[in-house]
């Protein structure tokens, strides 16, 4: 689906938010009740008018306008200029929706004039507002140069007026063109620069839509989610900009051939849509139906999902979408062999597309024309649309080579405008220093008096801070004496520890030299499992050596990233397979791909092989261990949980520190530290989490830690809706 389509479908979403948070009569109820009231000052009146158009955009267009002439007739009889730019702008907006742009661009002109009245902020934030409106017209009809004259405007004002919130619509919606303009880094570039003044539900949506057009679809994912988690926050449950996600999120699962998940998420925008009474979007949710039953292949589905879609859109009258609709109604029909029906679509929809010069479904039409007309055996029929592609091909080439060319020439009016507003912003830094100094000679004047005071708080002062660094002297004491007790058991560790494995590795040597003269092959085959497991024990002790030490001294390296939870534990699972075999344990892995976790990957990956490696070392033979997580407050919780020994009481409440002795046997005389244990409970705590542990002697135990999550904790309630209705 291109992004014209997109653009579409979101363009109401630009100019405004759906009101469905809240019931539709509720919000009209509660502006009428202060219209009814007569004692209301007349700018009171007028703001409730603008109120109940803005409300009546979505509902209803014509009452939108009627309310919005209501405010205009009492500006002009009461004299109050100041609010004729918002009302005509709000007028601007409903004939946007009635699809009336010349109507709607001459309100606008009239109210950016009107905006020169006077220099207040109000008339300033409004001009900018109908510069942006501008922007958005211009972008509905492809004129995406031109809007982003008005956009740039439109910045420019909000930057002098440090509206931070406007500041980041406006560079998405700047990054939206050249979105529409297939130039993605560009795109990306404005995206990013709004997300570090803040990362916007809208923003996060706007990320993920453009990285699943560039098809890198785990960081789509990420950004997606994020998204749903940033409306949820904002208790945005039935927004546009929610149902949008989600079906961008169906398309991305159904694409990965995850079926469910594709449904799951295709239904939740389509409930939201429902609700809304929206007509075009539901229409666009069941082609995206249509999308995925093809990518299935399941031919009679994709008929039923877009025959319905493409009857919604011939009812609103977009003949775009009506275009895309019926082409995948009409291949639909040719894979079930109904020939004459997939004809008489193609047909008309050919028509249809060269009518609005659509050129991709145009050349849908036509190569399906070519099949058709192949599989009737009318060659000649078939050729001479195989012809008509060829040539269309061409033309669209063509018009990539000028897109390619124009994105170069947007990077130079890129840079020319980051130089406008470079300039806007060296201004006002001009003004800030001139008031600065306005601002120090007040200073110099009160620090005399601050001086004054000062000498007699000093003497005050002296004596707590006195007090306290006695306090601190006993305290770095107490920290001393426990830094003397690590440092004993950390060279414990390395004299006996580390020279166990290495002495092994002696040992095997000189018995392999002994087996080999003897010529004694099955003893030498037989040291194979002995020699990988000293070398793991090996690896894993330097390991936690090297960590520990990085830990003690503040240089473990922390780079949080959005991580697939599923994917680290499969490579655990790897890591430890050979282990696993020799001692005949059973892992299980609970996890599922739709977990997302923001943390550091390699301290999530070294507490997970702690973790297993510590369940493995005190799980007798034909155990289990199994790995599996929860989902709370934002937080996901992985549980590592194992049939093993167990743990005693007493030892459990310094199992996660370095004092006394922690060097333990596991069931088949493996040697351990304790040491991993410790850097698993700093590299938990490292990542904003929290990591306890459970065990009863004789049955088992379980470690538990958190981690943040990059899941929207509305998951659960979604799914509940999924099951409940």
């Amino acid at each position: 689906m291109g992004t014209i389509l997109k653009s579409i479908s979101t363009l109401l979403f630009l100019i405004f938010g759906f009101y469905m948070a809240h019931p539709q009569g509720q919000i009209a109820d509660s502006l009428n009740q202060i219209l009814a009231k007569k004692n209301i000052p007349d700018t009171v009146r007028v703001n409730a008018l603008i109120q109940l158009a803005d409300f009546y955009c979505e509902v209803n267009a014509d009452t939108s306008i009627q309310f919005a002439q209501q405010a205009k007739k009492i500006v002009d009889q009461k004299g109050l200029p100041r609010f004729l730019p918002r009302v005509l702008r709000y007028m601007a907006i409903a004939t946007v929706v009635k699809g009336d742009y010349v109507t709607s661009v001459t309100y606008l002109r009239e109210a950016i004039s009107k905006c020169d009245a006077d220099s207040s902020r109000f008339l300033k934030k409004e001009k900018a507002l109908a510069y942006n409106l501008m922007g958005i017209i211009l972008v509905y009809q492809s004129k995406y140069d031109s809007a982003l004259r008005y956009y740039f405007d439109a910045l420019a004002i909000l930057q002098k007026l440090n509206d931070t919130l406007a500041i980041v619509h406006r560079y998405n919606n700047i990054a939206n063109v050249y979105k529409d303009m297939d130039n993605y880094p560009l795109a990306l570039k404005y995206y990013f620069e709004a997300e570090k003044i803040k990362l916007t539900d809208r923003g996060a949506q706007n990320i993920g839509g453009t990285y699943l057009l560039m098809n890198e679809p785990v960081k789509a994912k990420a950004y997606l989610l994020r998204s749903l988690d940033l409306y949820n926050q904002d208790d945005e449950f039935d927004n546009t900009g929610v149902a949008i996600v989600n079906e961008e999120l169906g398309n991305l699962y159904s694409s990965a051939g995850k079926t469910d998940s594709a449904i799951y998420y295709l239904t939740r925008a389509l409930k939201i849509y429902e609700r809304a009474k929206h007509k075009n979007g539901i229409a666009q949710n069941h082609y995206y139906f249509g999308l995925h039953y093809k990518n299935n292949r399941q031919w009679a589905q994709v008929v039923k999902e877009a025959k319905i879609a493409m009857d919604l859109h011939i009812e609103g009258g977009e003949k775009l979408l009506i275009a895309e609709s019926g082409l995948l109604l009409a291949e639909a029909h040719f894979q079930l062999g109904h020939l004459n029906q997939a004809l008489d679509y193609s047909l008309q929809g050919v028509a249809l597309a060269k009518e609005i010069t659509a050129k991709r479904p145009q050349r849908g039409y036509l190569e399906l024309l070519a099949k058709i007309y192949s599989t009737k055996k009318e060659y000649p029929l078939a050729y001479s649309y195989s012809q008509q592609v060829n040539a269309l091909k061409d033309s669209i080439n063509n018009e990539e080579k000028i897109k390619q060319v124009a994105n170069m020439e947007a990077l130079y009016e890129n840079d020319k405008k980051e130089k406008e507003l470079a300039l806007v912003r060296a201004q006002k830094q001009t003004a800030d220093a001139q008031l600065g100094e306005e601002e120090t000679k007040a200073t110099l004047l009160i620090v005399g008096l601050g001086l004054v005071t000062l000498v007699l708080v000093i003497g005050g002062f002296s004596y707590l801070a006195l007090k306290k660094n006695r306090r601190m002297l006993e305290t770095k004491n107490e920290e001393l004496r426990k830094l003397n007790q690590t440092k004993d058991r950390f060279f414990a560790i390395v004299g006996h520890d580390l020279r166990g494995p290495i002495t092994s590795f002696s040992g095997i040597n000189d018995l392999l030299n002994w087996y080999i003269s003897k010529n004694d092959m099955e003893k030498v085959k037989a040291f194979g499992g002995k020699i990988t497991q000293s070398v793991r024990q090996l690896d894993t002790l330097l390991n936690n050596l090297l960590n520990w030490a990085m830990s003690q001294t503040n240089t473990i390296p922390y780079n949080p990233e959005p991580l697939q939870l599923n994917q680290l534990t499969k490579e655990c699972y790897g890591y430890f397979e050979h282990s696993l075999e020799v001692k005949e344990v059973t892992l299980t892995d609970e996890t599922t791909d739709d977990l997302f976790v923001f943390a550091d990957k390699n301290a999530l990956a070294s507490v997970l092989r702690n973790l297993v490696s510590n369940a493995i070392k005190f799980t007798p033979r034909k155990g289990s261990i199994k790995i599996s997580t929860r989902l709370i407050d934002h937080m996901i919780w992985v549980d590592v949980r194992d049939t093993g020994v167990g743990v005693s009481e007493e030892k459990l409440k310094t199992i996660f520190g370095l004092s006394g002795s922690k060097t333990t046997s596991g069931t088949a005389g493996e040697k351990g530290t304790g040491l991993g244990l410790v850097l698993c409970a700093d590299y938990v705590t490292l990542n904003k989490g929290v990591i306890k542990a459970e065990s009863k002697l004789g049955e088992g135990t379980t470690f538990s830690f958190s981690m943040p999550t990059f899941q929207p904790k509305e998951l659960q309630q979604l799914k509940s809706e999924m099951i409940h209705g």
